[in-house]
Parts: structure tokens; sequence; C-alpha cells
């Protein structure tokens, strides 16, 4: 392996260490002409750079203006007890972690439940009285400086069940203060206590705040999935504002127990009547403030985090933290599992009309116009710019509407990270090296129909790291070209076309450069690897340019153009177009499954 290579594969390797910012990736390929000779030399000494100071310690650019480095972020994940228990933890999916903890992936043998023994609060300085709130407590500070807030309930198996939701809700891409068991000895009702780490500089969330109900929202399936119903707080004091994302403090409330004791029987159920009640302000009108406006579909594409969580994560996490016996945690788990499937129901169910009734006009697409195996440039093949013609289409297909441009990369970038820590080394090599030092030579490989080992293993990454994106999303891509290669393009609607290399996407319509921008609507089954913040551990970027909001897709990923529109510089109502007067057309194309 490269010695340049090692030190972002240790990124996501379990006992890792990171040393800087992680490397990054920039804008690619997006020209139907090869690049000149000096703008490749550019491209590429760029990256080296970056990585030649990663490997020697040394610290790279500054963040952009108003983003911490990953230094200085204070921990709402794991403890370091934690990170020396045996048994292993699941990635973490915001990107929020202590510093130096790297996620390593959830072991595949059986779980096993956790055998650390918790730390004695007589080992502990009080400092202050608990603030709020009706459990025993109060504020302490341990032996190395760091504040917790420790409450009682005099009930070990519910304050287990705090510790596991917390976990839960991370896992979930909801996050959670870290909250960890210790030994009351004789303090605060006794027995188990739940410390929780105190954030400093945190804000009071705001109900009337636009941003903070925003990022309260992102998590609110995952709390329905928990039955959370106390997740806001009856005075909207059970979650605060920290480094601009809402920190959920006290998830006291979720799974089996109530918020003020007892268990909660039949109403945590098998299905997530959650995703209703939490949002009726008859049934619970705190929750309600939050979340009641939540339409169906914003509900279901927020979903992802939950439903992408492996049910084997859940298992593992239910029986190394949760409460009662062996066999209570079975029962758990498996209940969590079937909630999971009931929230997956709800959500096909929600979507919009398009995504149901398109569906098999859309899988006959896939069928009727296979991938082209064969050598791109071969003599039999017709090409349309750098895309190889598979076919016309006679019968024009209903597409996804209304058409997704808001996009959750918090959930793209947390199954990034969960994906790429399983992947095995050649793989992870084969990512480094086509956002830094080898896209050219894979895409060069792929398009000349001999894909070597580098390309194959980049186009397996992709699958198996990559999420799916739902249905209707928007993403853009723009591309240079010019001649014979334009007048082609232009004139290819009703034409379904493959790109044999791969193919880099945003998130943003206002990213890259080039005359002719590719909109691209995604269908169903369509898989790429989000490499923007949040994709490298500690909240960091795969990506050396994160703004860019990088998604890439596989190769030979197909493309169905169903029109072209010209445009001098104005735009469209979803942003794309609009890029002064270079740019001269957009072309309106469908996403086929990942094949």
């Amino acid at each position: 392996m490269p010695n340049l290579l090692k030190p972002f594969l240790r990124c996501f390797s379990p006992g890792g260490q990171v040393t800087g910012e992680q490397p990054a990736l920039h804008s690619r390929d997006t020209s139907a002409t090869p690049p000149s000779r000096g703008a490749s030399l550019h491209s590429a000494m760029g990256p080296l750079a970056g990585l030649a100071q990663l490997q020697q310690g040394k610290k790279q650019s500054p963040q952009p203006s108003g983003r911490e480095h990953p230094a200085q972020r204070i921990s709402i994940g794991q403890t370091s007890a934690q990170r020396s228990a045996a048994a292993p933890m699941s990635p973490r999916p915001t990107g929020l972690q202590a510093p130096g903890r790297l996620w390593s992936p959830v072991s595949k043998s059986t779980p096993t439940a956790n055998t650390a023994k918790p730390e004695k609060l007589s080992t502990w300085t009080r400092v202050g009285d608990k603030p709020g709130g009706t459990a025993a407590g109060a504020l302490y500070v341990d032996g190395h400086g760091q504040r917790w807030l420790v409450k009682g309930y005099g009930n070990n198996d519910m304050a287990k069940s705090e510790v596991l939701a917390s976990h839960l809700l991370n896992a979930a891409g909801a996050p959670t203060a870290e909250l960890k068991l210790v030994d009351l000895g004789h303090e605060h009702q006794g027995g188990l206590g739940v410390a929780s780490r105190w954030l400093d500089h945190a804000q009071a969330f705001d109900v009337r705040n636009h941003a903070h109900v925003k990022s309260m929202r992102q998590a609110f399936v995952a709390h329905a999935w928990l039955a959370n119903w106390d997740s806001v707080g009856l005075l909207h004091d059970n979650v605060v504002i920290h480094r601009g994302k809402a920190v959920h403090i006290d998830p006291g409330g979720a799974l089996e127990y109530r918020a003020m004791g007892g268990k909660k029987g039949g109403a945590f159920a098998g299905e997530v009547g959650e995703l209703e009640t939490m949002r009726d302000p008859a049934m619970n009108r705190a929750s309600a403030a939050v979340y009641g406006s939540m339409t169906k579909e914003e509900i279901a594409r927020g979903a992802s985090a939950v439903l992408n969580l492996p049910p084997a994560t859940i298992k593992n996490l239910v029986s190394r933290h949760g409460p009662g016996s062996s066999a209570d945690r079975m029962a758990l788990s498996a209940k969590l599992i079937e909630r999971q499937r009931h929230i997956k129901t709800w959500c096909n169910a929600a979507q919009p009309g398009t995504s149901r009734d398109t569906g098999h006009t859309l899988k006959a697409l896939d069928k009727k116009f296979p991938v082209y195996t064969g050598a791109p440039g071969g003599h039999r093949v017709k090409n349309i710019a750098r895309f190889v013609e598979l076919g016309t289409v006679t019968e024009p297909p209903r597409l996804p509407e209304p058409a997704l441009n808001e996009h959750d990369v918090e959930s793209y970038a947390a199954h990034t990270m969960a994906g790429v820590a399983k992947l095995p080394t050649a793989q992870r090599e084969a990512i480094l090296s086509y956002a830094h030092l080898g896209y050219e030579e894979i895409n060069a490989s792929l398009r000349a129909g001999k894909p070597s080992k580098t390309a194959k293993a980049l186009d397996a990454a992709i699958r198996n790291a990559g999420c799916e994106i739902p249905p209707g999303t928007l993403l853009s891509r723009k591309i240079k070209v010019s001649g014979p290669f334009k007048e082609q393009l232009l004139n290819a609607t009703g034409k379904v076309v493959q790109e044999p290399a791969v193919m880099s996407t945003s998130t943003k319509p206002d990213m890259f450069t080039g005359n002719v921008h590719l909109k691209l609507t995604v269908g169903h089954g369509v898989k790429g690897l989000f490499l923007g913040w949040g994709s490298a551990p500690g909240g960091d970027s795969i990506s050396r340019m994160p703004g860019e909001s990088e998604i890439v897709l596989s190769p030979n990923t197909r493309l169905y153009i169903h029109k072209v529109t010209e445009t001098r510089g104005g735009g469209d109502k979803d942003g794309f177009g609009g890029d002064g007067s270079w740019m001269t057309h957009i072309v309106h194309a469908l996403v086929l499954p990942t094949r």
C-alpha cells in the first residue's frame, strides 16, 4: 500500500489514529474532452500536497470561516471507558465524537452484554445542584475535570434504558448527549444512575427559531421509533442547540419507560403510532409545536437513517446496554426491529404518488435497456458525446414528481461513515485513489472497457458503502462539451445513454462549471456514495472540497434523457442552468437503477 494512503485508511480502522485533517477530494472530470496537461498536473498536486502534510502530522489549510477545527469539538458520544470496552460500537452517524475516537465497524459475532463496571460517584466531586427535572441528582466533576449531570431513579433498569436510548438515537442519526451509567453508592436513591456529559456553550432551544426546529425535525423518525414521547420536553428543555445542531439531553422517556417513571406497557407496541400522535397537538402539544406541520413526504424522506440501521447493530446495542434479563433484551431487540419494519411500510405508503405509480414504468425501462458491458469505444457501439447510446424510448415514462431538491445530507454522511468502516482495505484504497490521485486513470480504464483493479474496487465500494437515494431527488452535474459532441447531446431527447466512467454529481446545482447542465432526477434503486461533510471521522469530509456536497454514482450509470431546454444564464425554478452566459442548455435526465 502506498504510504500516502495509510492515514486515510486508518481513519476507518479500529484503533486507528488521525493526524490533522482528513484528505479530501476536488472537482473532477466534468469535461467531455480530456483536460490539458497543465490542468492535470495542477489537479494532482493539490491532493498530493495535502496528503504529504497529513503523513507528516502537519496541519493543512484552515477550515472555512464559521466551522471549527475537528480537534475543538466537544464529545457527545463515547467515553474513554466505552472506547476501551471489548464489544465494538456502531459507526457514529452524525460525525460528532470524542477527539481521537475512530469508530470501528459493528462486529458480526453474537452480541454480548456489557460487562464494564460503572465508575463510582464517590470518586467524583459535587460542584452544584441539578438544574430542574424531577429525578434526584446533582452536578459533578470527574477526575479529568469533565462536568457531568448525574441523575438517580432508584431503578437500575430505568437507568440502563435511558443510556441505551442515547446509543440508539445516536446510531439512528439523532445527536444525543453522551450518557453512561455511574455507581451512585448511597447517593440520589442509590444503585445505578445516569451521568450526562455537560455541554459547554449550549443554547436553549427556541421553538420560534426556524433553524432550531429544522434541526430537531431531522431526528423526528428516530424519536418516534423509540417512542420518545418527551423528546422535546414540556418546556422544550429536553434539547439544546450545540454548535448549530439540536442535541437531545434527556431521552429518559424513550423505549419502555415513561419520563416520570413506570412502564408504558401496551402503549409501546410493534406499530409506531408516534408517527401520528407526536404531531397531533391534542395528543402531545409540546411535541406537535415542533413536529406538527411536517408532511408525510417530509417524514418519509428523513427516515433513511433509521431504516438503514442494520438489525445486527440494534441487537448489539440492546444486548450491550439494555435493561433486564437476556430474554428481556432479546424481546426488546425484536420489538425495535418490528417497529423499524413498520416505519418502512408507513414511509412507502407516504411517498409521493409518482413513487408508487411510476415504479413499473421505470422497471420496464431498466429491463428493456440493460447495462452494456462491452468496450464503450467498440465499432458496434454508437456514442453520444462520451455516453454509450443504448436505444430510444418509444413511450416516454411518467417521471417522479414532485422533484425533491432538499437533501438529507446528514443521513447520506452517516451511511458513508458506517459503510466505509466495513469495507475491505482495497475498496477503501480505491475511494482515496479516486478522490485524489487516480480518477483520470480509473475513468480512462473504464472508458476503454478494461477496468483496472482499482476501478473494480471503487465500483464495489460505491455499491457496498453507498446509500439508496430517495426517488425524485435532484442531482446536478455540469459538463464542458463542444462541437459534434455537444450537437449529439442536445439532440438526444428520448435516448437512453450509459456513462462508462464513475459519475460525479452534487446535491447543489451551483457547484462545478460547464456549459451544459445535467439535471438528474433519481429513479428507484439508485445508489450513491456521499463524500461531503460528515463522511469521514470527526465530522470531516472525504472530499477536500466538502462544500461541493458530492455524490458519486457507479460506473455504467444509465440515463433516460427526456428533454433538453435552452438557458442563457437565467436558470430554472430548481436552480439549474443559472451559471451566467457560459451556460447554454439543461439536459433533463432520469437516472435508472444501479446495476
